[in-house]
């Protein structure tokens, strides 16, 4: 019959079972937050998810012309070429950003803010310094890329009439330069537009400043506010980074509690890990479907009249594949970390019963010393 469990050892395990439930219900919690973290904090990550999800879809062509057209480049490129790209059908304005950007400049533009945002949550800076290198897109223009920028443009006007083609003919005669019509003229004077509208644009781009600063308005906040922010930022990573080993520490408190044995390890944490793994399996596989039709119908239903709306779905759309990846890679191996402890527990359980059954041989004694016989041969004294 087995003793009676003390109080002490029945509060013990109470304790321990309320510590158990508690970390199957934490873990999915943190396990989430862990995976956010290692997601949104990582500059490499978000650079990766734009470049699958943006990068050469139409609302990432859309938003460096809109780039290109704002505010930034008025001076220096004037309103020719801004407008001549705000007038383009969406085909042709891709196929001239095409001709226009040079090869990776959008992504090594993309991952440079990243860098610098993500360095700014860590240094002493109120606001970050956000900017976009046009150097390239000067020295591409100035090499030949307006010239085809140009005839692109031309191409996709339609045909001049014969007053606007004598009107620019008059103007040319008169004062070497040609008024554009937004139409297309004939010979020689398409080839007449072609030259002085590429000078213009060659002119233009000279003096296009070197870089675009991104953020003012961002700028413009007290830096008071933009620290508390960035407090505020930095808590929330920490609080990602270290849920995960709060919750484990659950677990260190029932080993104290009421682990006395690897059947009981096996017992009190496999089963807790079992649960919690297969609980943030679920949530993920259930839940990150739901959630990313979320995310994306908004943006389904904005078309193509919120820009912003399009180019952030697909951003927030593959974080979250990032994170329910991860949730789900993680999820899995904490669940086959706990069959393994039960199932090893158990086996050492097992083995040590059966070593334990077997019966010990016992040791070889020696023979008694025979006592000698009256009259015989046995020596006698100290050899007996």
């Amino acid at each position: 019959m087995k003793p009676k469990p003390s109080l002490s050892a029945t509060l013990a395990r109470i304790v321990a079972l309320l510590l158990a439930v508690a970390f199957i219900l934490l873990f999915p919690v943190s396990l989430i937050a862990r995976s956010v973290t290692a997601v949104v904090f990582s500059a490499d990550r978000i650079e990766g998810v734009i470049r699958s999800r943006l990068e050469g879809t139409e609302a990432y062509h859309r938003v460096f012309a809109a780039v290109l057209m704002g505010d930034g480049l008025q001076e220096g490129s004037a309103s020719m070429l801004a407008g001549a790209l705000g007038d383009l059908e969406p085909r042709d304005l891709n196929a001239a950003l095409d001709l226009l950007i040079p090869p990776g400049w959008a992504m090594e533009q993309i991952n440079a803010v990243l860098e610098d945002a993500y360095r700014w949550i860590d240094d002493e800076r109120a606001a970050p310094a956000l900017s976009v290198d046009l150097r390239p897109l000067r020295d591409n223009l100035i090499s030949g890329g307006a010239r085809g920028l140009v005839e692109l443009v031309i191409d996709s006007w339609p045909a001049c009439t014969v007053d606007q083609i004598a009107a620019m003919m008059q103007e040319a005669g008169a004062t070497g330069e040609i008024t554009i019509q937004s139409c297309e003229p004939s010979e020689p004077v398409r080839s007449m537009l072609l030259e002085f509208a590429t000078g213009v644009v060659v002119e233009q781009a000279q003096a296009m400043p070197p870089a675009l600063a991104l953020g003012e308005e961002l700028r413009r906040q007290p830096a008071d506010e933009l620290m508390a922010l960035k407090e505020q930022v930095r808590m929330l990573r920490a609080f990602g980074r270290g849920a995960w080993f709060l919750a484990f520490s659950l677990l260190g408190l029932v080993i104290v509690l009421v682990v006395r044995s690897w059947r009981q390890l096996g017992r009190w944490w496999g089963i807790p890990l079992i649960l919690a793994g297969v609980l943030a399996f679920l949530f993920a596989a259930l839940g990150g479907t739901w959630l990313v039709q979320a995310v994306n119908q908004p943006a389904n239903g904005a078309g193509s009249a919120d820009l912003g709306l399009e180019l952030l779905a697909p951003v927030v759309s593959g974080v979250v594949d990032e994170v329910l990846g991860q949730v789900l890679l993680l999820a899995i191996l904490v669940t086959l970390g706990g069959v393994a402890l039960l199932a090893g527990g158990a086996w050492i359980t097992r083995r040590a019963g059966r070593a334990a059954a077997v019966p010990t041989p016992a040791a070889p004694t020696e023979p008694l010393p025979t006592q000698p016989r009256e009259g015989g041969d046995t020596p006698s004294g100290m050899f007996a």
